[in-house]
């Protein structure tokens, strides 16, 4: 099957490629369902323009609920926590080592350093027409619990969002776009969209297959191909399998679909289907 990938650093970059890129050759005078104003309540949006706005400016309308179903832990990790040790100078005093007259009787922290754990995450959104945005949502919200647990736990969490199609089985297209970097904080508003909104998958991705350069394939021009996951005969490990084979899901990367995701009734189902726990 011959791959075709196309990576974006940043949401904005996406934005700004569709924006300014020409419909296709596939596309050229066809109803771009991407510009389609008759169908808010399936595109979550009511025309590409406010999709647009979404991904620069935030979604703030699922806020309160995702803040309210994110997974709070009991148990934080300590790893990057600087730990008292025992020593001859201190801040504090271990009473019963004084008492006795050891010489490391008193407690002081440890100063050096202590590497961050990091986790890459990746997140497939591809679903089919049929899909409800509330099951979309659904998907997206328990992956977002997911990444706020591990942050909370004191990981670093890296995202990636993937989309892919195909129009037959011998060919494949798709896009991959970091949403946070290890280093970045956990921005809930920029986040609800690409990962809660379906707009993301039916205005934004659609655009992008509308004015992909070089595109031929007229297969594309009336379904937008199907995704990856069900032509695979929904099988999520052949997912995986075909997304390694192609070096677009790295060995040191961890995944999950929508369809899993939502499929899941709580984080610690969803971190053991990604392998991130056994």
């Amino acid at each position: 099957m011959s791959v075709f990938f196309e990576h974006f650093k940043t949401l904005e970059s996406l934005c700004e490629t569709i924006e300014k890129r020409e419909v296709n050759a596939v596309y050229q005078g066809a109803r771009l369902a991407s510009m389609n104003t008759s169908e808010p309540s399936w595109y979550g949006t009511k025309n590409f323009t406010e999709s647009n706005d979404l991904i620069r400016n935030g979604y703030k309308e699922p806020l309160d609920q995702l803040k309210r179903e994110l997974v709070k832990l009991n148990k934080q990790n300590r790893a990057d926590r600087k730990q008292p040790v025992l020593s001859i100078t201190g801040s504090s005093v271990n009473v019963p080592r004084a008492m006795i007259g050891l010489p490391k009787s008193m407690y002081k922290r440890d100063s050096s350093p202590i590497k961050k754990k990091t986790v890459h995450l990746m997140y497939g959104f591809s679903a089919v027409g049929t899909t409800s945005p509330r099951d979309l949502i659904k998907g997206g919200t328990m992956f977002l619990s997911l990444v706020n647990s591990l942050e909370k736990q004191g990981y670093r969490v890296k995202i990636d969002i993937m989309r892919c199609t195909t129009s037959s089985t011998t060919a494949a297209i798709g896009y991959t776009c970091t949403l946070k970097e290890y280093n970045q904080g956990l921005n809930l508003l920029k986040l609800c969209y690409p990962l809660v909104h379906p707009s993301m998958l039916r205005r934004t991705s659609f655009r992008w297959c509308e004015t992909l350069p070089d595109l031929k394939d007229q297969g594309y021009r009336q379904t937008y191909g199907s995704t990856l996951y069900v032509r695979l005969g929904r099988n999520s490990d052949k997912e995986r399998d075909f997304l390694r084979a192609n070096h677009i899901l790295k060995k040191d990367i961890y995944y999950c679909n929508v369809y899993e995701a939502m499929q899941c009734k709580n984080v610690e189902e969803l971190a053991k289907r990604m392998d991130l726990v056994k």
